[in-house]
């Protein structure tokens, strides 16, 4: 393997990397907003148990939803992991071949 095609590798393997940190950031960010809305649950659960006016539903739809987008994260994030291994190794093949 020539030295541009070492070049091309880097460049490839740092965009991974930089969509990795990317969606690690989100996924942060995601199970912070679950943590929120799972403490507002248990607000709103002793509330309606007190006889206050009920809006359960709603926190339950906004848990739904940031527990869809945290594991589209995820998957996303192995995804991504995967594919800088591969490449990583299939460089190295080419090497070694």
């Amino acid at each position: 393997m020539q030295n541009n095609d070492f070049e091309k590798l880097v460049q490839i393997q740092v965009e991974i990397a930089d969509q990795i940190l990317l969606i690690e950031n989100e996924i942060n960010h995601y199970q912070q907003l679950e943590k929120e809305m799972i403490t507002k649950r248990e607000r709103e659960l002793y509330k309606n148990i007190l006889g206050c006016k009920d809006e359960q539903v709603e926190t339950e739809f906004g848990i739904h939803y940031i527990q869809v987008k945290l594991q589209q994260k995820r998957e996303l994030y192995h995804h991504l992991t995967k594919a800088f291994k591969h490449r990583s190794e299939e460089y190295i093949q080419t090497l070694h071949g």
